[in-house]
């Protein structure tokens, strides 16, 4: 595991449904959105 602290962050304007669809594929990875953004 990295030590790395995360301290930038990045504000996204998107529609429901785009935001309901991340949230969804986060939930099917077992992931919280904000690692599931940050996957490569």
């Amino acid at each position: 595991m990295s030590a790395t602290q995360e301290s930038a962050r990045i504000n996204l304007r998107t529609s429901p449904e785009a935001k309901a669809l991340i949230e969804r594929a986060a939930a099917l990875m077992g992931t919280t959105v904000s690692s599931f953004c940050r996957t490569p």
